[in-house]
């Protein structure tokens, strides 16, 4: 073959690689510029300008119900749920006052109850604020500019990461040393009563009394067979109802009531003695 014939040939394949060399860098250019740069970093743990200490909880999936309970909690089934914060201990009575002070939230009822209504009480600043209906924790929820947490936001907290858990914890039954890892405030330890929040070792989202005790408001209307129907991502509860959901924990119940998937429902204007609350809020 003669010399210009070669160079001819090595013309066009060099033509050749340099476009597919090209074609390649743009390419590449295309897709590093539809590739999404990462947010800024969501802090785990924050203080909001009231003084609340909120903790995030991550974003995925996690298993919803316990079977064995009640049928209010089954099927156990599958949720996505967008990351939020929530409240590292229930609103305690300090807390409360603020917003009382502010304006802002009516102070809890006053009426008869089991236990004598520590509010107002220096002594008692710590311990959960009780005796408050749903608007009222609705209310002071939003006046920190969060709101009270969904169902599904709830559970997920109070399983701290773990799976098909009896207790915050583990499986282990409740006991009433101050400190313990599975330790809870319930109808089995002295005195009887509340005690302050954070009494107890953290569950393994940083957060505390997820067990024990008061029961907590949240957000959803209430519905036993719920559970059969929910939506796969961000379940908000039915549309309407007569009862608002409630988490269990009381400082009187024992065990049976305060596995965390346990569920139920009041009339939104009911108080009492072990009804308290904690908030979430939208990173």
């Amino acid at each position: 073959m003669r010399k210009v014939e070669l160079k001819a040939i090595y013309l066009v394949l060099c033509a050749a690689a340099s476009l597919v060399l090209a074609c390649a860098l743009l390419t590449g250019g295309r897709e590093a510029a539809r590739t999404p740069t990462a947010g800024p970093e969501l802090p785990p743990r924050l203080s909001d300008q009231q003084g609340a200490e909120m903790v995030l909880v991550p974003a995925g999936e996690f298993q919803m119900g316990k079977p064995g309970l009640g049928l209010e909690a089954k099927p156990v089934h599958t949720v996505y749920l967008d990351a939020f914060y929530i409240d590292v201990t229930e609103v305690t009575n300090a807390l409360y006052a603020r917003c009382v002070e502010a304006g802002a939230c009516s102070p809890p009822d006053s009426g008869a109850s089991l236990t004598e209504n520590h509010y107002g009480q220096l002594e008692f600043a710590a311990y959960p604020v009780v005796f408050v209906n749903w608007q009222q924790a609705q209310d002071y929820c939003q006046w920190r500019g969060g709101r009270l947490p969904t169902e599904a936001e709830w559970e997920k907290a109070a399983r701290g990461g773990l799976e098909g858990k009896l207790f915050p914890w583990g499986d282990e039954d409740p006991v009433c040393d101050a400190g313990a890892v599975n330790g809870a405030q319930s109808g089995r330890c002295p005195p009887r009563g509340p005690w302050p929040v954070g009494s107890f070792a953290p569950n393994g989202y940083g957060l505390y009394d997820m067990a024990g005790n008061a029961i907590e408001w949240l957000s959803d209307w209430f519905e036993p067979g719920y559970y059969r129907d929910s939506p796969e991502r961000n379940p908000a509860g039915p549309a309407s109802g007569t009862r608002k959901v409630v988490r269990y924990g009381a400082w009187y119940y024992t065990e049976i009531r305060m596995t965390l998937a346990s569920r139920s429902g009041e009339s939104p204007g009911a108080v009492g003695p072990e009804l308290g609350f904690r908030c979430a809020a939208a990173p």
